[in-house]
């Protein structure tokens, strides 16, 4: 799931995050997304063409990429919805 800040994209969390950086390691729920998100994301641009995402998702091995307006989130491209 995007993470954003001041309407900005700043990082990425995901089930395995919660699962490593907080469960893990033994933390509370009560654990700022900031601590357990990935900070490091690689999105796609809404008018960059479907082929070169679908190339962009299987370079990079992820199974979702954001999709931004202006750094503004606005989707996900799902590498699996993609593909077929």
């Amino acid at each position: 799931m995007p993470v954003g800040a001041k309407d900005r994209l700043v990082g990425m969390i995901t089930d395995r995050d919660i699962a490593i950086r907080v469960a893990a390691q033994g933390k509370p729920l009560g654990t700022k997304v900031r601590e357990a998100m990935s900070a490091e994301v690689k999105f796609c641009f809404e008018d960059d063409d479907v082929a070169h995402v679908v190339e962009n998702i299987g370079d990079l091995q992820l199974h979702r990429l954001p999709v931004t307006l202006a750094r503004r989130p606005v989707s996900l491209a799902y590498a699996r919805l993609l593909r077929t």
